[in-house]
């Protein structure tokens, strides 16, 4: 699987966001990441978009 050319760019980049305001002003929280990856996973298991 190659990367797309737009997102070369971005390799090795650090980027630092702070989601503070969400969190305080509209009572936002992240998901836990190790579960959107389990998710993810799952979904594109259960919808064949997984191929070699």
């Amino acid at each position: 699987m190659s990367l797309p050319p737009m997102l070369r760019p971005e390799l090795g980049r650090t980027r630092l966001v702070d989601s503070s305001k969400a969190r305080t002003q509209l009572g936002w929280h992240p998901r836990p990441t190790e579960q959107t990856i389990i998710d993810t996973a799952t979904a594109l298991i259960a919808n064949n978009a997984l191929s070699r």
